[in-house]
């Protein structure tokens, strides 16, 4: 199934959500699209709405254990209420706009990834405040952000690299790996592997104590292309979205690698060999967000014709 320009998906598809009332919820640079399964309705800025989301640049959705559906924006977090079918601000103690860019769930709330901060939702009362701050002027915008242990978070900066921080202390330290500075996708996968792709250089799988466990780039490997974009999760297997080298699925216990691809006049391949986001709902159904087809449905069948 795609769902692309025809449909009303107008941009890359930078993030997706598959919400618990089976919604499929879509992220671009040009706002934010519900699927219902039949239709496509759009949420966007609107100056003069402040219910409306408050950018049309989509950095993440997430769904958390309570049901709240959080869109992060470029000027600021939103949750959507679905009574009256609109947006909550979150403000700070200054009534400043939170700005996040990536969050991470807990079993006792969310955390959101900001620049130099770290803020924390709690399930208990209901709170969204600031968890973490660091210092001051090191502009490390916190792009993507996974749990590492019960008080360790793992934060990535596209620019400045990997950190790990201690949620308690604040202690910021390197982690037990170097993958360099530009990274373009982080996943912690169900087996506590590190899996890291800095930008032209594959894949790089790590343990937690830091030994290179795989490298897979176009030299070593039958991976399609040296960008990684993107990187989930799906029965044990790593699939890897690359940019213009379609969807790779790597099986590490024994390195064989499939690859999904266009293929000109077969309806039943990939539409587009550029993938900017992937995502597992749970359903276990897997979803590709592309740069210029929109999104893309992605199903085990029995049979084809």
């Amino acid at each position: 199934k795609q769902l692309s320009l025809k449909d009303g998906v107008t941009s890359a598809v930078r993030c997706i959500l598959t919400d618990k009332q089976g919604f499929v919820w879509i992220g671009t640079k040009a706002g934010i699209s519900r699927y219902d399964g039949h239709e496509l309705k759009k949420y966007v800025y609107s100056p003069n709405n402040p219910h409306s989301i408050p950018n049309n640049l989509i950095h993440q959705i997430a769904e958390d254990e309570m049901s709240n559906i959080w869109i992060l924006t470029d000027k600021g977090i939103a949750r959507y209420q679905r009574q009256s079918d609109d947006f909550f601000l979150p403000t700070d103690e200054k009534g400043n706009p939170i700005i996040a860019y990536s969050t991470c769930l807990t079993k006792d709330g969310v955390l959101f990834g900001s620049k130099d901060k770290v803020y924390f939702y709690s399930y208990r009362d209901s709170s969204l405040r600031l968890l973490q701050k660091l210092n001051k002027g090191n502009n490390f915008n916190i792009s993507l952000l996974s749990l590492w242990n019960e008080h360790t978070v793992l934060c990535c900066s596209r620019w400045q690299g990997l950190r790990l921080i201690n949620l308690r202390s604040g202690e910021r330290r390197l982690p037990p790996f170097d993958c360099g500075k530009e990274i373009m996708a982080l996943l912690i996968d169900s087996h506590n592997r590190i899996w890291v792709a800095p930008y032209n250089e594959g894949l790089r799988c790590f343990s937690p104590e830091g030994r290179l466990l795989a490298s897979y780039t176009t030299a070593n490997s039958r991976l399609s292309n040296n960008v990684v974009l993107s990187i989930a999760e799906r029965d044990s297997h790593i699939w890897v979205g690359t940019d213009g080298g379609g969807i790779n699925i790597i099986r590490p216990d024994n390195h064989q690698i499939t690859v999904l691809e266009h293929i000109p006049g077969d309806n039943y391949s990939l539409p587009v060999n550029s993938i900017l986001s992937l995502y597992n709902d749970t359903y276990n159904n897997m979803w590709a967000g592309s740069i210029r087809k929109g999104l893309i449905n992605i199903r085990e069948v029995s049979m084809k014709t």
